[in-house]
This record gives C-alpha cells, sequence and structure tokens, in this order.
C-alpha cells in the first residue's frame, strides 16, 4: 500500500539520504514508521561508492554534500528548519575537509551541484 500510493525511492539520490526521504514521504502519507528490533540485515558498507576501509572515496564525499543539500531542498520549506540542517551539513562539510583533504574538489562540487 504505501509502494502504492508514495512509490519507490527518489532515484536522484543515487545513493546516501535516500532513506531518510523515503521515511519522510512515508510519515508525510499518514503512515508511521516502526522497527524490527530483532530483524537481521545484511549491508556491505559504502560498496557502492567503492569506499576502501578508513578512507573516503571521492564519491562518496560528493554524494554525502550534494544530496544533505538536496534533501534539504526537497523536504524543508521553514527557513529555521534549512538554517539547522544547513549548519549540520556545514559541519559535515568540515569534518569531511579535515578528514578527506585530498576531496576538496569532490565535496566543493557535491556543494555547488547540491545547491542548483
Amino acid at each position: 500500500e504505501v509502494i502504492n500510493q508514495i512509490g519507490y525511492f527518489d532515484e536522484d539520490y543515487f545513493s546516501y539520504y535516500e532513506d531518510l526521504d523515503y521515511s519522510y514521504r512515508v510519515k508525510r502519507t499518514g503512515f508511521k514508521l516502526v522497527t524490527l528490533p530483532d530483524s537481521i540485515v545484511g549491508h556491505k558498507v559504502s560498496s557502492s561508492t567503492n569506499q576502501k576501509e578508513g578512507k573516503m572515496s571521492e564519491i562518496k564525499a560528493y554524494y554525502l554534500m550534494r544530496n544533505a543539500l538536496y534533501f534539504i531542498d526537497k523536504n524543508y520549506t521553514s527557513p529555521l528548519k534549512q538554517i539547522l540542517f544547513l549548519s549540520n551539513t556545514l559541519f559535515k562539510s568540515i569534518f569531511l575537509l579535515i578528514n578527506n583533504i585530498k576531496n576538496y574538489n569532490k565535496i566543493m562540487k557535491g556543494v555547488k551541484d547540491g545547491l542548483k
């Protein structure tokens, strides 16, 4: 019923924030979100962004920034909410830059594309 009403994941995300976006859409439609604490799900972390252990890939740095801003634009209307979420995103970008200076260009490209 949920899929019939709201559809599938937004493919514009590719990766990162798509699950949060879907949850927002589910709640706005009036459905409730639940957890199943005894569930077991297999997940190979960062396999789609080719991240190696302990090192962030350029593609992950890019999509983390781009999609955070896309999420804000798509899901928030209140300027205060946008400011709060953007400050979180800016903190994340500073953290990413400090720990992954080699990805500076991809992080900034993600910011630029996310603001489009």
